[in-house]
């Protein structure tokens, strides 16, 4: 395995760590071993092509519940899951999102899902809840968001980085400098949504 751009480590277990392959899916790794590769035969994760070692993982982020939200890049479905009794969902987005590539994913607070649509595509950010059901999409949220200051004014869509604070904050590195979403809990409301500079 190569190109490992990603690890989390499971809050609730730390002997448990997760690793994504820009070439080979999610690695899990026990007490310091290799146990299981996840690619196409044993998860919800896409391929490119039938070749199962182009699995390209932008991001990895556990909920509060333990379970392991999955960026899949140029897949059908984009977002997937592990949850913790092992079974996998994907969620199809693609169409959405609008973009091939998918980075670096936070789960806040609110359990909302934000994700980096990569600084190469300029992509700025999604954002979804799928409500707690991984099998029905119709009372599902999404949003993709274009940077924008409280005037409407582009800031930049060129993102880099992202995190959530210990207020719930989301703060946003892009190639304009650092914004922050101050009330991220409005995503999908649009009242008073914007970032700051």
């Amino acid at each position: 395995m190569r190109d490992i751009i990603e690890v989390e480590v499971n809050p609730n277990n730390p002997s448990q760590v997760f690793a994504g392959s820009w070439n080979g899916g999610v690695l899990e790794i026990n007490n310091g071993v290799l146990t299981t590769v996840y690619n196409e035969s044993n998860s919800s994760l896409e391929s490119i092509t039938s070749d199962e070692y182009l699995i390209k993982i932008g991001g990895l982020a556990f909920d509060k519940s333990g379970n392991l939200w999955v960026a899949n890049s140029h897949a059908e479905n984009p977002f997937s899951v592990k949850l913790t009794n092992g079974t996998w969902y994907r969620f199809p987005y693609k169409s959405y999102v609008n973009n091939v590539l998918v980075g670096d994913i936070v789960v806040t607070r609110n359990n909302h899902k934000w994700v980096i649509l990569p600084r190469a595509s300029g992509g700025g950010l999604f954002v979804f809840d799928e409500k707690g059901t991984y099998t029905n999409f119709s009372d599902d949220k999404y949003k993709k968001i274009s940077i924008a200051d409280q005037n409407g004014t582009p800031i930049s869509n060129d993102v880099y980085s992202i995190a959530e604070d210990h207020d719930g904050q989301i703060w946003v590195g892009t190639n304009k400098g650092v914004v922050v979403y101050y009330n991220p809990e409005n995503v999908f409301t649009g009242a008073n949504f914007y970032a700051q500079q």
